[in-house]
């Protein structure tokens, strides 16, 4: 579900950077750490981010939530951008 929909809002235009589609081929041999680190510096360079709605069971979702809060960035749902 994730690759499909980073795939339409690439196709729709939007500059969207997905952890998980980007990298489903080794995200299950590289450390959570690993990933989350990595994830904190990319969100460093993002103007917000999109989360899925169904996020609430995810602890990653959640960090980042937390982090573009902090930051002020925008934050947006998948189920409002219309996509």
């Amino acid at each position: 579900m994730c690759v499909h929909r980073t795939n339409k809002l690439i196709k729709h235009g939007i500059m969207v950077f997905s952890p998980i589609a980007h990298s489903v081929l080794l995200s299950k041999k590289i450390s959570y750490a690993h990933w989350m680190a990595l994830d904190t510096l990319i969100m460093k360079h993002c103007d917000g981010a999109i989360i899925v709605d169904d996020h609430k069971n995810s602890v990653g979702c959640a960090i980042e939530k937390g982090y573009f809060k902090v930051f002020g960035k925008e934050l947006l749902f998948y189920s409002d951008i219309g996509v």
